[in-house]
């Protein structure tokens, strides 16, 4: 098995299947800069892993801008 170094991500998207995928970055120890979301539960998911969440309806590129990060994974997001 190649063993992959880890990196720096955001999310954004507005469904379950964003949730599970964070679940599966996290627990190969890779770092999650933040979520982006409009949606409830995503945002609670996040909240509750004390990740930083940016309101997918607001001007989040601040938030974007504010780090260095390798990826944006736009799972489910359909706007």
């Amino acid at each position: 098995m190649t063993q992959h170094s880890p990196f720096h991500c955001f999310l954004i998207g507005a469904d379950s299947l964003l949730i599970e995928c964070g679940e599966l970055l996290l627990s190969r120890g890779h770092t999650i800069a933040g979520v982006i979301t409009a949606a409830p539960r995503v945002a609670r998911w996040a909240r509750d892993k004390q990740l930083p969440v940016h309101d997918a309806n607001q001007d989040f590129r601040p938030a974007l801008d504010a780090q260095p990060f390798d990826y944006l994974f736009a799972i489910t997001h359909l706007s």
